[in-house]
């Protein structure tokens, strides 16, 4: 009998003298979308038309996901794939349950849509209770998973604040020690292989250091890179924003693009919400941001002030970038809630969004997530049109144009959601047909 295995399952027995032949990667390859935050339905995966997968359609489902303590708190907001190329899943939120049963808080695995009782994170622990959650969530080649977000302590221990590294199963990686950053402060996590580096953005709370930043840390000790010295990000008093601090930043070759709610880096004014640092963290004058106006509140928005939000940034194949947030003009006309840039910071303008993203939900956020694919951008917002078109749960998919590709069947009423909600493109690959 010969047994035919596809990634190490059987997918078919013949009677044949061969003991095993492996076929792994034969198939078909599918582009699929994982959600967190404003799902186009209940499952958190779908492809890239916003179909139910077979294979995760139904079996990572949002609804599955609870908080015993605070059951309409229940939030995902975070979703990461390792490879991009593999069917490994993290989603993070506030949630102790999945389907029923208590697992602990904060960071849940996933393994061919199935839910991975062997990877246990125990869990985080809140201040204020109801406001605890993973933001954010990558891992590095050896699968370490480093999570940021919200909690003041981690299966008891205090030192661990707004920062976590876990072991490939779960286990806190005592070896790195705690790096504290101050709970909610937002931001994100990379990691930098070549240098071997963890770099953070938050507010970093070490000893007579309590300010918000990037910061650069060995990944593997924790120790921190006092070479890279990031200079304060503010926010000067004539400016309505809704907070100060980096919610985004890129890393191209050894330079950081950074992108949130400051008008001024270390008393540069015209830092406006866009900067380039080198890798001392000194601004990089060859790039100066574009002139924002506020957005233009409209009497379908539940916001009676006009503001900022700067949320999301991109560096796409061509080496643009794409950064999405709310506000209503770029360089002097109409970018609402997105634009691309050139690496001077000039705007390109042969990406042309028409009126726009519009009417806001009651999140904020804006734009929150845009993803490159096949010469596509996929944007996830809490906006409810993009260019006076209905956009489903607040997704879109856009060309190279601006022009949109799909509006995922919006209808009116059909609104953005969540506070922050994250996406990711990665590919599972069919069985081949036809196997004897």
């Amino acid at each position: 009998m010969r047994k035919i295995y596809y990634n190490n399952t059987i997918v078919n027995d013949a009677f044949m003298g061969l003991d095993r032949v492996d076929i792994t990667n034969k198939g078909a390859t599918i582009n699929l979308l994982a959600l967190a935050g404003n799902p186009l339905s209940s499952s958190l995966v779908v492809d890239i038309d916003g179909n139910l997968d077979e294979v995760y359609g139904t079996s990572i489902d949002q609804s599955k996901f609870n908080r015993t303590s605070f059951p309409s708190n229940t939030e995902v907001w975070a979703v990461h794939s390792p490879s991009g190329s593999d069917s490994v899943l993290y989603y993070g939120g506030t949630f102790n349950e999945y389907d029923g049963v208590n697992y602990g808080g904060g960071v849940y695995k996933f393994v061919n849509g199935v839910f991975d009782t062997n990877f246990a994170p125990g869990s985080g622990s809140g201040a204020p209770e109801y406001a605890y959650g993973i933001t954010s969530i990558t891992t590095d080649s050896t699968g370490s998973v480093y999570a940021k977000g919200s909690f003041n302590g981690w299966n008891g221990d205090t030192s661990y604040q707004g920062f976590i590294k876990l072991n490939e199963n779960g286990s806190v990686n005592t070896a790195m020690g705690a790096i504290p950053f101050f709970t909610g402060s937002g931001g994100n996590v990379i990691i930098d292989e070549i240098n071997n580096e963890l770099i953070i953005a938050g507010k970093y709370n070490s000893g007579s250091i309590n300010r918000r930043g990037i910061w650069k840390f060995d990944k593997d000790s924790g120790e921190r890179n006092t070479m890279f010295e990031t200079e304060a990000f503010t926010t000067s008093s004539n400016t309505t924003i809704v907070d100060n601090g980096v919610n985004d930043f890129i890393l191209s070759g050894s330079s950081i693009f950074a992108l949130g709610q400051f008008d001024d880096y270390g008393g540069n004014s015209e830092a406006n919400f866009i900067v380039k640092l080198d890798d001392s963290g000194s601004l990089d004058t060859s790039f100066v941001a574009p002139p924002f106006t506020q957005y233009d509140n409209q009497p379908a928005d539940p916001f009676n002030t006009t503001y900022y939000v700067f949320k999301s940034i991109m560096l796409d194949s061509n080496d643009k970038l794409m950064i999405g947030g709310v506000w209503e003009n770029c360089s002097g006309s109409s970018s609402s809630g997105i634009a691309r840039l050139n690496q001077n910071g000039s705007r390109d303008t042969t990406f042309d969004v028409g009126n726009g993203f519009r009417e806001l939900t009651t999140e904020a956020d804006g734009v929150n997530n845009i993803l490159e694919y096949n010469n596509q951008y996929f944007c996830s917002t809490t906006f409810t049109k993009y260019d006076n078109t209905f956009i489903g749960k607040g997704n879109v998919l856009l060309d190279q144009t601006g022009s949109i590709v799909n509006n995922y069947g919006g209808t009116p009423g059909d609104l953005g959601r969540s506070d922050s909600p994250s996406a990711t493109i990665f590919q599972r690959e069919t069985p081949p047909t036809n196997l004897i």
